[in-house]
């Protein structure tokens, strides 16, 4: 069964990467994950070295991985990314 997943806070980790992750080639990083959106915007895309999240229009979703531990992984980063409390620098 497919780990459930928080859709609200995939998209904030998704916007804390666009805003605070660095821009490399398209895609923006930040702790190990990367971010971009596919070409029209609706689908966003966060992925780590292991796995792959589509976060589709009406909020649907779904995870590309191998083992069951890379999931587990890759949903322990976005909440680890969640709480960071990052400022813009000026």
């Amino acid at each position: 069964m497919e780990k459930k997943l928080d859709i609200k806070q995939a998209l904030r980790v998704f916007s804390k990467i666009s805003e605070y992750g660095q821009r490399v080639e398209g895609e923006y990083r930040l702790n190990g994950m990367w971010a971009t959106t596919d070409f029209d915007g609706y689908t966003v895309i966060l992925r780590d070295e292991a796995v792959t999240l589509h976060i589709f229009f009406h909020n649907t979703h779904k995870f590309t991985y191998k083992r069951r531990v890379e999931l587990e992984n890759f949903v322990a980063r976005l909440a680890e990314i969640d709480r960071l409390q990052l400022y813009k620098s000026d």
